[in-house]
């Protein structure tokens, strides 16, 4: 499942929840994948309240209450002080943040309320669910086994890592346009833990990891520095490609074609060129200047454009170039100002 999906899951569990029934989502998947901030950022969109409970720093008492004796009717009773981090009214989220991290009678001590939504007297209010995220339990992850009854408490859901919805975050979120090129252009591909290997200079990174690179990016991060940085954070392989990247590697915009032309249109002949083809890089390109199109861009500069690109990337700007303008005459246009265009277009019709 994509991580973009969580809200929705989460939406049906509040559903649920105002029909009186019981649904309580358990998210499963590597760490780092946005899934808790994930469900943090729904509850503040919707104005709930969010009760963040570790099970790795919980005993059982923690979760049932503490024992307090007392007279009741002439006669000694125990009861269990409630623990204030259960809600008393309202409706919100009580998050089990890494369920599976808690000792065998922590989870144990979950079990009545993700069935009944109580614990001894306590009753957890109406409006309230119950959602967990959690590591998988394998050899990657310092995690206790969930027997079958408590996960059977619970709907799983398996969350992957997913680019599309990954990229779309950091730009609304407004990182390093440099990290979000990085990673559109495929020259970082995520990879799961038990993908790593023990190749050296490797690290398993995630969305997270590089949510640490685009803090040190914004925060005006000394050139000296800077592989001592990218290393730490993201291992010395994937760090040294980080920097060369950076510097030598990134992606052309519509910025660079209005601003340093010769530049822009070195660097396309190379991302273009069959020995070092980056289809990655061309296709950001052609992302950015449709979606900044200006009256800037004209016609003699696609012309000079097409004449650079791959064949198969040229036809799909000027497509995506007349949707976007709703200007269907623009490839008639550019044919009859320039023969090569003519000539280029031919032979891909022919082709």
């Amino acid at each position: 499942m994509k991580p973009s999906l969580i809200p929705d899951i989460l939406e049906l569990a509040r559903r649920a929840r105002k029909n009186n029934r019981t649904f309580n989502p358990l998210f499963v998947g590597p760490p780092g994948l946005g899934k808790s901030e994930i469900v943090q950022a729904w509850c503040k969109k919707n104005n709930l309240p969010f009760i963040d409970i570790r099970a790795a720093l919980l005993e059982a008492p923690d979760v049932v209450g503490f024992p307090i004796v007392q007279v009741v009717n002439g006669r000694q009773v125990t009861t269990y002080a409630t623990p204030e981090e259960w809600p008393n009214d309202g409706e919100g989220v009580v998050f089990l943040d890494e369920i599976n991290r808690g000792t065998t009678s922590v989870m144990n001590a979950f079990m009545q309320i993700l069935t009944d939504r109580k614990i001894k007297k306590y009753d957890l209010p109406p409006g309230w669910i119950v959602v967990s995220c959690i590591n998988p339990e394998d050899a990657h992850h310092d995690v206790n086994t969930m027997d079958t009854a408590l996960k059977d408490r619970f709907e799983i859901f398996e969350v992957e890592y997913d680019k599309e919805s990954f990229v779309d975050f950091m730009k609304q979120d407004k990182w390093d346009p440099t990290i979000v090129m990085f990673v559109e252009s495929n020259t970082w591909r995520y990879s799961r833990p038990q993908d790593i290997g023990d190749v050296a200079g490797a690290k398993y990174i995630s969305p997270r990891t590089l949510s640490k690179l685009n803090n040190a990016l914004q925060s005006e991060l000394p050139q000296n520095i800077e592989l001592d940085v990218f290393d730490s954070i993201l291992g010395k392989n994937v760090g040294k490609t980080f920097l060369s990247f950076k510097y030598d590697e990134q992606p052309v915009v519509l910025k660079d074609l209005l601003e340093r032309k010769s530049y822009a249109f070195k660097k396309i002949k190379e991302f273009s060129n069959p020995e070092n083809y980056k289809n990655g890089h061309i296709s950001i390109t052609i992302r950015d200047i449709v979606e900044n199109d200006s009256e800037k861009v004209t016609d003699e500069l696609l012309i000079d454009l097409l004449l650079v690109l791959p064949a198969d990337q040229g036809p799909m700007l000027i497509r995506e170039m007349e949707y976007k303008r709703k200007d269907a005459n623009l490839l008639q246009r550019l044919v009859k100002k320039n023969d090569k265009i003519a000539e280029y277009f031919r032979a891909i019709l022919k082709g």
